[in-house]
């Protein structure tokens, strides 16, 4: 590397010696966006004035911090990535669902193709490309919204850390497959539960009842602890219901539980006495398995263990789905229940706002997105309508039949 000499009076400017004679560069230090010592150089002029010209416009950009174009060139999605994640956990600004689905969708879809590459080169013409190719990976069009829409939260906190001018990935466009059907007439989920309750053990059967007759997401059920569970009885009627109190999930990256989704998630609801009978059977069979287990009594009193009283898995109501649906041949996963319940329920007449606050959605138009067209509910809708009555007219002409 060329020996580069101070250039006299000339702060910053330095002059070096080449085959085609004199030539003068730029060199000046600075704090950059990170925080980080950094160096601005620049070089190749043939007479001073050109270089301080060079040097008083980045003195500018450096006071106004404008260094877009400079921060751009050397900070890649990567590190914009970790930057971001570690800012959401440290201010509290992810819950532990949302930092789970952001994370996946980072690792997934967007690190391999895009995370080396600096933000300069983060340009719409490149993102187009990504979301096409995950057009072609047979992907559904919320499952590549949502990972446009974590690469857009990184741009977007670049450009509010000043890493980058402005968002320049907005509103493109991309395809993908429709949304799996998430709805099931009644006598096929009448004959699925019937299944359940043949082919499953006492435990794993009133955990499927439970999750059915509440419509709480998987993580909510998994999550549920013995003391959440409260039962009592109606002193008029005599009868036991059990209220639930809803304050917990599980996931697969907060497998020992974690706070819940939403503010509006944290709920309580009741139960009538058919689920009260299959949460105090699950009660009994918990306390009995981790008294097998010679489980701690200060462990975490999981509603639902094994037979050695550890937790289930987080992926166990899964698992049951498809052992179930693949013994009867009628599809159903998790989180088409809780389709199923809001169906249900609203078309039974319950106000919609119940139905809300009862699934802990945080507004009506969430609860209603929830409801499925079924035949049953079709033909209910058929039935309320009340045909005009067939009162005769007096004397009519009728069109003959033969009129075009």
């Amino acid at each position: 590397m060329r020996k580069w000499s101070p250039f006299k009076n000339h702060p910053n400017i330095y002059t070096y010696q080449t085959a085609k004679g004199k030539r003068f560069a730029v060199r000046r230090g600075f704090t950059n966006v990170l925080g980080k010592k950094d160096e601005f150089t620049k070089s190749g002029f043939k007479n001073w004035r050109e270089a301080e010209i060079v040097l008083k416009k980045f003195e500018s950009d450096l006071a106004l911090n404008k260094f877009d174009n400079l921060a751009s060139e050397k900070v890649t999605l990567q590190k914009t990535w970790e930057m971001m994640k570690d800012e959401k956990k440290r201010l509290g600004k992810w819950r532990p669902s949302t930092e789970e689905s952001q994370i996946n969708n980072y690792l997934i879809y967007i690190k391999n193709p895009l995370g080396n590459k600096s933000l300069s080169q983060i340009k719409r013409p490149v993102v187009q490309k990504w979301l096409d190719s995950l057009s072609t990976q047979n992907l559904a069009h919320d499952t590549i919204r949502s990972a446009y829409g974590t690469l857009s939260q990184i741009i977007n906190y670049a450009v509010n850390t000043e890493l980058i001018g402005s968002n320049r990935i907005r509103g493109l466009d991309y395809t993908g497959k429709d949304p799996k059907d998430k709805s099931i007439e009644p006598i096929d989920f009448n004959r699925w539960m019937k299944c359940a309750e043949a082919v499953l053990n006492n435990a794993d059967y009133a955990m499927i009842v439970v999750m059915a007759n509440t419509g709480m997401r998987r993580g909510e059920v998994t999550g549920l602890r013995t003391t959440a569970v409260t039962i009592k009885e109606n002193e008029l009627t005599r009868e036991k219901f059990a209220m639930i109190d809803i304050n917990f999930q599980r996931s697969v990256n907060n497998p020992n539980g974690a706070k819940l989704k939403t503010k509006s998630s944290y709920r309580k609801i009741a139960v009538t006495d058919e689920t009260t009978n299959y949460l105090q059977e699950a009660i009994d069979i918990a306390e009995a398995r981790r008294k097998k287990g010679h489980k701690s009594p200060n462990a975490i009193p999981w509603l639902w263990v094994k037979e050695d009283g550890d937790p289930v898995s987080v992926f166990h109501l899964r698992y049951l789905c498809q052992v179930v649906s693949n013994k009867c041949g009628i599809h159903m996963h998790p989180h088409m229940f809780r389709h199923y319940f809001a169906t249900e329920t609203i078309a039974n007449g319950v106000p919609q706002i119940d139905v809300m606050h009862y699934l802990g959605h945080s507004s009506v138009q969430m609860t209603a997105d929830y409801t499925r067209p079924t035949e049953n509910a079709s033909l209910n809708v058929s039935k309320g309508f009340t045909p005009t009555d067939t009162v005769p007219y007096g004397t009519i002409n009728r069109v003959p039949s033969n009129v075009p």
